[in-house]
Formats: structure tokens, C-alpha cells, sequence
């Protein structure tokens, strides 16, 4: 069985309660990491792979070369391929636009 997981990175940043000079709240620096569904729909994977031992897991993201991370996590958690289609040209494409892309 072949599987392919999408993985989308996102921030994990936290808001605070006080706000800046703006009058906006604070967006708390945080580390880019993978979504926790597609974390989860991974971790799905990666148990139908225990149970059945001829499945094949594939993880794709679309993201700038900076995601790069997210993938390795993934490989490391137990994917056997990884695909990063990586172009300036697709930073500033809407979820619709991406879908078709992939």
C-alpha cells in the first residue's frame, strides 16, 4: 500500500494578553512546525505501515526551502520518501491554486 501525506508548516506562535504601540496584540515569536492534522494524518500513517509492513509512505509539502525541517521530522518519525516542490513562484499561491499545483 502507498500512502502520501501533505504537510503544511505553520508557526507556533502564541499571542500575548498585552498589546504594542499599535494597539494590536503581539504575535510571540515562535518555531515553524508541522500542522498537528497533517502531524496526525502522519502518525495514522505511520500505524497502518506497523500493521501492514509492505506500505510505503511518501510526505509532500509545497513551501518555501526553509520547510525543509518539517520533512526530515518526518522522515525521522518513520516516512520512507520525502518531496519538497520548492519554487519562488508558488509563495503567493491561495489553498485552491495550490491544489491544483500538486
Amino acid at each position: 500500500m502507498n500512502i502520501l501525506v501533505c504537510l503544511k508548516m505553520v508557526s507556533q506562535a502564541r499571542f500575548t494578553d498585552s498589546l504594542n504601540d499599535t494597539g494590536a496584540d503581539r504575535l510571540s515569536g515562535g518555531q515553524l512546525v508541522i500542522n498537528p492534522a497533517d502531524a496526525y494524518a502522519l502518525e495514522l500513517a505511520l500505524r497502518l505501515k506497523d500493521k501492514k509492513s509492505d506500505t510505503f509512505i511518501t510526505v509532500l509539502t509545497m513551501a518555501p526551502q526553509y520547510a525543509e525541517h518539517i520533512l526530515r521530522t518526518a522522515l525521522a518519525m518513520g516516512a520512507d520518501r520525502a518531496v519538497h516542490i520548492c519554487a519562488v513562484s508558488y509563495t503567493h499561491l491561495r489553498a485552491h491554486e495550490t491544489s491544483l499545483h500538486l
